[in-house]
C-alpha cells in the first residue's frame, strides 16, 4: 500500500513540475499559430478574386493593374539579368532589382501568364547568385529581403521542388542567418535610439522570418523577436500629433515599411504585433496631407527631393480604410491627378505594391481638415492654405525646430510659397551627388556636411549674417500660431539658431486675407551685415525694391515694405564643392542686404498676380509682439 501511494505522489510530483514548463514553452512560441501553407502574407486567395472582379470596372484600378503589366512587358522582353557587388555597389540599383521581381510576381498572380511567372524565377535566381545582399548599407539589404522573401511565398505553389530548395536556402543564408549576424554586430549601434530609428532592414527581416519559419525553427524565431523589437522602437519617430521630421521622403519609406510589416504579421500570425496602435502613427496622414501643396509638391525641407507625389498615395489609401476616413482618399486621388491624362506616367513610378493595398471608397468635395496646422517636435513645420482641392490656392510652408538631427538642414526659418499654381519659392532639397572626400554626414557645429550649399542656411530662403552659417546646435521654435477664418499668424524665436550673431531674431509669417503673405524679420544687435533671401524657379524682373516673378505666364509680386531705398538682386544659385554636384539650374536667388545696425525690422510682402487688384483690408504696421495671439504652443510628448 505504502509503495502504491509512493508511486502515486511521484506521478503528481513529476506532472505538476514537467507539465506547466511543458504549457509554458509553447504558449510563447511565436510561431505556433504561423501557417504551414503558402501564400502566408497579405495575398491570399479571397484578395486575388476581389482584385480580378474589380478589374474594368474600378477606373483607377484598373489603371494600376495594366500600368504594371506594362512593366513586366517590358522586363520579360530584356536580356536575363546578370547582377554583381563589385566596389561596395550593386551594378544595378536595389530599387530596380526589387520593383522588376515584384511587378512580375503581382502580373503573374492576376493573370497566371508563364511568362511573368518565368522571368520572375530569372530574375530570383540572379539575385540569389549575388555573392552578398549588403548589409552594411541597411536600405540595399532590407529592400533585397524583402521582394525576395515575399515572392518566394507568393509564388510558391508555382514553383518547381527544385527552385523551392533554392530559394529557401537562399532566404536562410541571406535573411535567416545573416539577418541574426547583423543583430549580433550592430548590438551597440541598436541601443543608440539617436542613431538607431530606422524601420529598415527590420521589417524586412521580420518579412523573411515569417516566410520560412515555424514553431522548430529557432532561428527564424529568434531573428523574428529581434526584428519586432527594433520595429516597435522606431515608431518613437512619429511624433503623437503624427509629424515625422525627416520629412516627406523618409516618412513615406518608414511607414511603407511599417504598414508592410503589420499587413505579414496580421495575415501569419493574426496580429500587427502592436506596430500601427501608437498614437503618433495613427495620426501621420495628417501630417503628411498638410506637407502637400495645392499643387501636389511637398514641403520639401530637410534631405527631401522633388519626386512624384504618388509615392504617398497607396499609404494614404491604407489609411483610408483603417481608420475609415474618405478624406484621406479624397486627397490622395488629387495627390494622383487621376482626372489628367498624366496617369499612366504617374502610375507607371508606382510600387507594384499599391495594387494589394488598393481601396475604394467614394471622395467628397469639402475636407474637413482644418485649413492650417502646426506640427510641433524635434521638427516643427507650420503651414497655411487658403483652401483644400483648389489648385489655385495659396499654400505657405514653414520651417522650424532642431537643426543638428539626421537628414536635417540649416533651414530654419525658411518657407515655401504656392499659389495660382505654381510654386514661386522654393526648397533645392537634398543633395544626392556627394564628394567622395567631404562627408555629408558629419553634423557637427563645423562638420563637412555644412559645406555643401544645399544643406547650408547659405541656401535657404531665411537670414544670413555676413559669411555664416546657423548655429548647428541651434534650435527655432514657434512661439506663436493664430488660425482665423480670415488670417492667419505664426511666429518663430530663431534666437539660438544665430547665436553670437545677434541678441534677438524674430521671424513671423502673416497670412493676410487669406490672399497675401507679409513675411517680418526683427532683429536686434545684429554684429554685422544681414542678407535677406529666398529661391525661385521663376524668371525674375526686379525694380529696386520690387520683384515681379514670371512662371507659365503667371506673376508673383514681391515687395519690400520696410525698411525703405532696398535694391533687390539676383543672386547665382551655381555653388559646388566641385563638378559632381547636382546642378541647380534654373533657379535665382532673389535678395537684398542690410548693413549692420542696432535694431532692424524687415516686412516683406508677397502678392499673387490673381490677387493684385483685389481689395487689402489688413495693414500690419505692428511689431511682432503685438500681432494677434494663440492659444500658449505647448511641446509634443512622445507616447
Amino acid at each position: 500500500m505504502k509503495k502504491y501511494l509512493l508511486s502515486i505522489l511521484l506521478y503528481i510530483l513529476c506532472f505538476s513540475s514537467i507539465h506547466p514548463q511543458a504549457k509554458k514553452k509553447n504558449s510563447t512560441n511565436v510561431f505556433l499559430k504561423l501557417s504551414r501553407t503558402h501564400p502566408r502574407l497579405i495575398i491570399k486567395r479571397k484578395l486575388i478574386d476581389q482584385l480580378k472582379s474589380k478589374f474594368g470596372q474600378s477606373e483607377l484600378l484598373t489603371e494600376l493593374i495594366l500600368g504594371n503589366n506594362s512593366n513586366s512587358d517590358e522586363y520579360i522582353n530584356e536580356k536575363p539579368p546578370v547582377y554583381i557587388f563589385v566596389k561596395n555597389k550593386f551594378n544595378t540599383n536595389t530599387n530596380t532589382m526589387c520593383n522588376r521581381i515584384l511587378s512580375l510576381t503581382v502580373s503573374y498572380l492576376l493573370t497566371k501568364k508563364k511568362e511573368y511567372l518565368k522571368r520572375a524565377i530569372l530574375e530570383m535566381k540572379a539575385i540569389g547568385k549575388l555573392s552578398t545582399w549588403n548589409s552594411k548599407h541597411r536600405h540595399d539589404y532590407g529592400r533585397l529581403v524583402m521582394s525576395f522573401s515575399l515572392c518566394y511565398d507568393w509564388l510558391f505553389n508555382s514553383l518547381s521542388k527544385k527552385n523551392k530548395e533554392t530559394f529557401r536556402q537562399v532566404i536562410n543564408k541571406k535573411c535567416i542567418l545573416e539577418g541574426i549576424k547583423y543583430y549580433k554586430e550592430n548590438s551597440t549601434r541598436l541601443k543608440d535610439e539617436k542613431y538607431y530609428f530606422h524601420a529598415t532592414p527590420h521589417y524586412a527581416l521580420l518579412i523573411s522570418s515569417l516566410v520560412i519559419g515555424s514553431k522548430n525553427n529557432k532561428n527564424a524565431i529568434t531573428l523574428y523577436k529581434n526584428a519586432l523589437k527594433y520595429l516597435k522602437k522606431s515608431q518613437k519617430e512619429y511624433e503623437i500629433n503624427g509629424s515625422f521630421y525627416a520629412g516627406h521622403l523618409y516618412w513615406a519609406i518608414q511607414t511603407f515599411q511599417i504598414i508592410l510589416a503589420a499587413e505579414s504579421l496580421k495575415s501569419a500570425l493574426g496580429h500587427t504585433g502592436k506596430l500601427i496602435s501608437h498614437k503618433g502613427f495613427s495620426n501621420t496622414p495628417k501630417f503628411i496631407l498638410y506637407n502637400y501643396s495645392n499643387t501636389n509638391l511637398h514641403f520639401n525641407y530637410a534631405d527631401a527631393q522633388f519626386n512624384n507625389p504618388s509615392k504617398a498615395f497607396w499609404i494614404l489609401y491604407w489609411f483610408s480604410k483603417t481608420q475609415k476616413n474618405d478624406d484621406y482618399i479624397t486627397l490622395a486621388n488629387d495627390l494622383l491627378n487621376i482626372h489628367t491624362s498624366n496617369i499612366s506616367k504617374q502610375i507607371s513610378k508606382l510600387s507594384p505594391l499599391s495594387i494589394l493595398f488598393f481601396h475604394e471608397a467614394a471622395t467628397h468635395p469639402k475636407i474637413k481638415l482644418p485649413l492650417d496646422k502646426i506640427f510641433r517636435g524635434k521638427t516643427q513645420i507650420a503651414i497655411f492654405r487658403s483652401e483644400w482641392r483648389n489648385p489655385n490656392a495659396i499654400w505657405l510652408g514653414m520651417k522650424a525646430g532642431k537643426i543638428n538631427l539626421t537628414y536635417s538642414q540649416m533651414d530654419i526659418g525658411s518657407f515655401e510659397l504656392d499659389a495660382d499654381g505654381e510654386r514661386w519659392a522654393i526648397d533645392l532639397g537634398k543633395e544626392q551627388k556627394h564628394s567622395s572626400k567631404i562627408n555629408y554626414w558629419d553634423r557637427k557645429p563645423n562638420g563637412s556636411r555644412w559645406k555643401y550649399y544645399r544643406t547650408s542656411s547659405k541656401s535657404h530662403n531665411t537670414l544670413t549674417f555676413k559669411n555664416s552659417l546657423q548655429n548647428a546646435n541651434g534650435e527655432g521654435k514657434f512661439t506663436n500660431f493664430v488660425s482665423t477664418s480670415k488670417n492667419a499668424y505664426a511666429i518663430i524665436d530663431m534666437k539660438s539658431t544665430y547665436k553670437g550673431q545677434a541678441s534677438r531674431v524674430n521671424r513671423g509669417f502673416a497670412f493676410l486675407n487669406r490672399k497675401r503673405v507679409l513675411i517680418q524679420d526683427e532683429i536686434e544687435n545684429a554684429f554685422s551685415e544681414v542678407r535677406w533671401a529666398f529661391i525661385t524657379p521663376a524668371s525674375v524682373e526686379l525694380d529696386g525694391n520690387k520683384a515681379v516673378l514670371i512662371k507659365n505666364d503667371k506673376k508673383m509680386y514681391v515687395e519690400v515694405l520696410s525698411p525703405k531705398n532696398i535694391n533687390f538682386k539676383k543672386l547665382s544659385t551655381a555653388v559646388y564643392l566641385d563638378k559632381n554636384q547636382m546642378k541647380n539650374t534654373g533657379k535665382t536667388m532673389v535678395a537684398f542686404t542690410i548693413p549692420k545696425q542696432k535694431n532692424i525690422t524687415i516686412k516683406v510682402l508677397f502678392t499673387p498676380g490673381s490677387k493684385i487688384h483685389e481689395k487689402f483690408s489688413v495693414t500690419m504696421n505692428l511689431p511682432l509682439q503685438k500681432w494677434p495671439k494663440g492659444k500658449a504652443i505647448k511641446k509634443s510628448k512622445k507616447k
